[in-house]
């Protein structure tokens, strides 16, 4: 029989991100002609929107060092041939510093658009990279040059060559028509590991130029965020240590310390939890452990739902997370336990270097299906149908109660007068299967086919 992952990963997967229970730093001010391309940068990992850096202040020699370093990172994932090293620019800080820097960087590889001898200021001019400070559009090469306009060439530079090159994550992507209305059908993999970003050219265009976008919950919503946050900890009188056996919460107290930051705590903090939702957060900084997103994961849910808000598409949500929260909640007792040990386990592996007992290794196959957009395989992998015939409490609160309320809303969506254009995001396990939007969509008559290279 197929190897099955435990339930415990498949409902982190399925499930919308989990908001943080600790109180995030205040992001620092942008530019509102920069947000759109600071979050791109955010989600590259050119920056850290922890609120140390003032992005309006010049950069500095190290932050200048690790823009380039990152740049070079995400460039040699396009693997072009190298070209023979140069020696390292002088560090400048001026905006014509920074402008070499970057297209010396970007020379490094093989690129026809980037001519290892070419003059910097052309080159990114030429590729819309540079494109100067206000209407009159001028280069002031010899300013100072902002942390914020440096983040801001960065990440173009970046989409461009990606752009070039048809590169970029394509996603699980499926285009739904009917009654003259279109609805992609966007099956994601909630985590922020192994390089997802950038998203291809295409998916972007798709997200920007829709309509509407739906997704799972509306993360913008503080009053449910807050409830959901409200559900996870026991009433006042009541404790985790009360609900599971003495070894059970030895070993989450065990756990809850050897969490790394910013998720550590002591053991009246894992006392609050009720067993589901420590098991989430447990589940959740396993699946990140060796990534350098681990203090700020940006799952693509999120992602796009920013990009969508920042683009003025409107913004609507099939479930909430007080829904969510109750299907866990409604769990059996010794399930409950259960589903905590399984993760306790899950870390226990990771920290071991273990990623087949943790699920590390599931996950980043599957987000590099993601990437590559190929959704059969991570069909045939997931095994739905087969998972559901299995019986699972959790399995069937996840996928079977849920499943119907995304075709419900698909089916109002293609139904409606139109014409318009959505995107349905949703976790991937809802897409496919004989349960899934796709089929359901199909059975009611309406035309559901893979969107290839998200077209």
């Amino acid at each position: 029989m197929k190897k099955r992952l435990p339930a415990l990963l498949l409902a982190l997967s399925m499930l919308a991100p989990l908001p943080a229970r600790a109180a995030q730093p205040e992001t620092p001010p942008v530019s509102p002609w920069a947000c759109e391309a600071m979050y791109e940068a955010l989600a590259l990992g050119l920056w850290e929107a922890d609120g140390t850096d003032s992005v309006l202040e010049e950069i500095t020699d190290e932050q200048l060092e690790r823009i380039g370093s990152i740049v070079s990172d995400r460039l040699a994932l396009l693997k072009a041939p190298a070209r023979a090293p140069a020696p390292p620019p002088a560090i400048d800080t001026t905006r014509g510093g920074v402008v070499n820097a970057l297209y010396r960087q970007a020379a490094v590889w093989d690129f026809p658009e980037v001519e290892a001898d070419a003059d910097a200021v052309d080159g990114l001019v030429e590729m819309g990279v540079l494109l100067g400070r206000g209407e009159a559009r001028d280069l002031a090469l010899e300013s100072p040059c902002t942390l914020q306009e440096a983040l801001v060439m960065a990440q173009r530079l970046v989409l461009h060559l990606y752009d070039r090159r048809g590169a970029g994550a394509q996603g699980f992507l499926w285009r739904a028509e009917g009654n003259g209305n279109t609805l992609y059908l966007l099956g994601t993999i909630h985590v922020d590991r192994d390089n997802i970003y950038p998203l291809s050219g295409r998916l972007r265009e798709i997200i920007a130029g829709a309509d509407d976008a739906i997704f799972e919950v509306d993360f913008g919503d503080k009053e449910d965020t807050q409830a959901f946050l409200a559900m996870q900890d026991y009433p006042e009188g009541e404790a985790l240590r009360d609900h599971v056996s003495g070894a059970l919460f030895q070993e989450a107290v065990a756990v809850g310390a050897a969490l790394p930051q910013p998720y550590t705590m002591d053991e009246a903090a894992v006392d609050r939890y009720k067993p589901w939702a420590y098991a989430n957060l447990v589940n959740s900084v396993t699946l990140l452990m060796g990534e350098d997103s681990l203090e700020d994961p940006l799952a693509v849910d999120t992602y796009i739902y920013n990009k969508a808000v920042s683009s003025g598409v409107t913004v609507d949500a099939v479930e909430s997370y007080v829904y969510q929260g109750e299907l866990f909640d409604s769990l059996s007792g010794p399930y409950q336990a259960g589903y905590l040990s399984g993760a306790l386990s899950g870390f226990r592996a990771a920290q071991r270097g273990d990623t087949v007992s943790s699920g590390v290794e599931d996950i980043s196959r599957w987000v590099e299906w993601w990437k590559s957009g190929d959704a059969a395989s991570f069909a045939a992998a997931y095994g739905k149908d087969e998972v559901l015939r299995a019986a699972d409490e959790l399995d069937e609160r996840l996928l079977l109660r849920r499943d119907p309320g995304m075709i419900e809303y698909a089916d109002r969506y293609l139904s409606a007068e139109g014409p318009r254009t959505g995107i349905l995001v949703v976790g991937a396990a809802h897409m496919i299967g004989e349960t899934g939007v796709v089929r359901g969509l199909q059975a009611l008559g309406y035309t559901v086919e893979l969107a290839p290279d998200g077209r």
